[in-house]
């Protein structure tokens, strides 16, 4: 298992507060094509975090994500899914 700083690949993936810097982003995006991972298909809610503001400046992102490798391994995860509850 893998602790990540960043985990939202877009700002896309992301609502409310300041944006992504894109070298962030872009590094984000580098690892995962270094490393051959691909994002499973997710189900259910699409943004699994909040900030639990109910005010003026709630944030939302996409923070669960299951990464695989582009190996012998897909082949086990085509048919995966990633079930995201509230």
């Amino acid at each position: 298992m893998w602790r990540l700083k960043l985990c939202v690949r877009s700002n896309e993936e992301k609502l409310g507060g300041n944006r992504l810097p894109d070298c962030l982003l872009e590094q984000f995006l580098s690892e995962i094509l270094h490393c051959q991972l691909l994002d499973l298909k997710a189900t259910g809610h699409y943004m699994s975090w909040s900030n639990q503001s109910h005010g003026l400046q709630p944030i939302m992102g996409r923070l669960d994500r299951a990464l695989v490798r582009l190996d012998e391994s897909l082949s086990k995860f085509l048919c995966g899914l990633l079930k995201c509850w509230p």
